[in-house]
């Protein structure tokens, strides 16, 4: 083999069994490197999985990979640079390059910032390394490589761009080379095209891609799906910025689906403007069971003003026929948009909410991030955007660090811990009665800021009737009746019922709620799943098995039993599936 190379996929905010963890841009890299007769290895760095030092240090022992590249991206790139650092220190003559979303268009300067990094890789990345491996491998000059930037004698070198296939299927497939580890994993990551071709003033895709949409065949993506489900893989992400960008395509793809690749779900994202009731139906056949649709902004003047135009009443009419067809709907969208206030941002909120879209997932809005290569990052002032006056280094950009002419950092805050309360994760903890105190520490902390808004004010009333501090709950349930009266949620809240107690010397009966502290045993042996304090349940309402109650009627508090019940055969715990368990109970 003429050279061995070795890449690092890192991305410390997911876990290993998640997507995102799936390297398949290095992999599609590598694959292309591997039909040229090159060799290399993937690495992994995740938020449950982190990566030894020891493993990278044996790779490179072992190995003496030529060169060493990273995807980077704002989130990732320092822990890039710690991993390109101790690379070099192991071996000194290895290349390091990073390429990805956050190189394409950053400044050539932020290599000054990065003396661990050799290259940064502009354009299409497997016609990059592949010139920058022949390069290395052959001795020829690099400044002969389109799509790299670097130092020689320390000034910057560019090549100029590097533009890939028009055909996709001109790089193998990293799946049906078998090159990604699919162990943990229940959804696999899909691309059917790239690029874009709208104008979107936060995205740098169409630069990126100079506005073209290229695709790999459909024979080779139902190729694929067949490949990932025989290893055992039956959900789905296809990645597409627009997959339904040509429905010609689509539908032969997903008629493909429905035919060679049964059983299966997935996720997809479109603009609302390419779909209709036909190709929903189709979709929802094929298994999609989440589309997203591209929102931003609720408002016309903001989407005006980011070059979306956007008709929210066909979008409305979009999502219900979507929801109708039996798939769910998540809502792409954003605020500090350039002239987004306040009220304005939460116009967005309400149109995610009227149209029955739950907020969690990618349905979670936050800060427009300003990315290198994106109109509002390269000409923030047109757009009335004021980054802050901080020392940054050059391969960092503005991301969420601004003001807008419109809404001020505070007032960007606020909106942020907005959308928090109303998160579905928020909300469903305080009806199921988990994490209240982790809950209400949060809106306690916040409450300033969040004074003139009925969410908090509705989780404290839910969290202190939950806890039983009634009186804390009627005087929550008081001040929203005054303030916020015309509110659904209030509306809803207030108008109950409530199940409250209060504490009782009786003895326990039918209706009653019930805290004790309980221990089984088994033949002597202590069985863990029988153990618990505090715990709570109320009689009569099937929480506990119908024997163990029984034993529990007519205690009264600070009472202590012991006795023995037989657990149904069907239980559904090995350790006490028919056994005889002898309890001790206090009340």
């Amino acid at each position: 083999m003429p050279g061995h190379f070795l890449f690092i996929h890192v991305n410390l905010l997911a876990p290993l069994n998640s997507p995102d963890t799936i390297p398949i841009s290095e992999a599609t890299i590598l694959a292309h490197l591997k039909t040229h007769g090159f060799s290399g290895q993937i690495l992994g760095d995740f938020a449950d999985s982190p990566l030894k030092p020891g493993v990278l240090a044996k790779a490179i022992h072992a190995d003496q990979p030529v060169a060493i590249g990273f995807t980077a991206y704002q989130e990732n790139i320092e822990q890039i640079r710690l991993w390109a650092r101790f690379a070099k220190k192991l071996f000194p003559a290895i290349k390091t390059i990073i390429g990805g979303p956050q190189v394409t268009f950053m400044p050539a300067e932020g290599l000054r910032h990065m003396p661990e990094v050799d290259f940064l890789g502009r354009g299409e990345g497997e016609e990059v390394m592949l010139g920058l491996a022949k390069a290395l491998t052959e001795g020829t000059d690099i400044a002969r490589v389109p799509g790299l930037c670097f130092l020689r004698e320390h000034e910057v070198v560019e090549t100029g761009p590097a533009y890939g296939a028009n055909d996709l299927d001109t790089y193998a497939s990293p799946y049906l080379m078998d090159l990604i580890d699919l162990r943990h994993k229940e959804r696999a990551i899909m691309l059917t095209s790239r690029g874009c071709s709208y104008d979107c003033a936060f995205c740098y895709t169409p630069r990126a891609s100079r506005k073209r949409v290229r695709f790999y065949s459909t024979e080779r993506i139902i190729d694929e799906m067949k490949y990932l489900k025989s290893k055992g893989v039956k959900a789905f992400w296809f990645a597409d910025t627009n997959f339904s960008f040509s429905r010609k395509r689509l539908v032969t793809l997903l008629e493909g689906i429905v035919k060679e690749v049964p059983g299966i779900t997935f996720w997809c994202q479109t603009r609302y403007d390419l779909v209709n009731h036909e190709l929903l139906s189709l979709l929802r056949r094929a298994g999609a069971d989440n589309v997203a649709y591209g929102l931003e902004s609720a408002n016309p003047e903001v989407l005006e003003g980011i070059n979306k135009p956007i008709d929210l009443k066909r979008l409305s009419r979009v999502i219900c026929q979507t929801q109708e067809a039996g798939m769910n709907v998540e809502l792409f969208s954003m605020f500090a948009l350039p002239g987004e206030t306040l009220d304005r941002a939460l116009n967005t909120l309400a149109f995610v909410k009227r149209n029955r879209v739950a907020i969690d997932g990618n349905s979670i809005s936050q800060q427009a991030h300003l990315f290198f290569g994106t109109p509002m990052n390269d000409n923030a002032a047109d757009y009335g955007i004021r980054p802050f006056r901080r020392t940054r280094p050059a391969y960092l950009s503005v991301c969420r660090d601004y003001e807008t002419d419109t809404m001020s950092s505070d007032e960007m805050r606020r909106m942020s811990l907005i959308w928090r309360l109303n998160r579905n994760d928020f909300t469903e903890d305080v009806r199921a009665e988990r994490n209240l105190f982790h809950r209400a520490a949060f809106i306690s902390q916040n409450r300033n800021l969040l004074a003139d808004r009925p969410e908090p004010m509705c989780l404290l009333a839910r969290i202190y009737l939950a806890l039983e501090e009634y009186a804390a709950a009627s005087n929550c349930m008081n001040l929203l009746k005054k303030a916020f009266a015309g509110d659904p949620a209030v509306q809803e809240l207030l108008q109950g019922p409530f199940l409250c107690f209060e504490l009782s010397r009786d003895a326990l009966r039918p209706g009653f709620k019930v805290i004790y502290d309980c221990q089984g045993s088994v033949d002597g042996a202590v069985v863990p799943a029988t153990c618990g304090r505090f715990q709570e349940a109320i009689l009569g309402q099937g929480m506990l098995l119908d024997e163990f109650e029984r034993h529990l009627e007519g205690m009264a508090g600070g009472g202590y039993r012991r006795f023995e019940m037989t657990f149904p055969v069907a239980y559904g715990h090995k350790d006490l599936s028919g056994k005889v368990v002898t309890f001790r109970v206090h009340v």
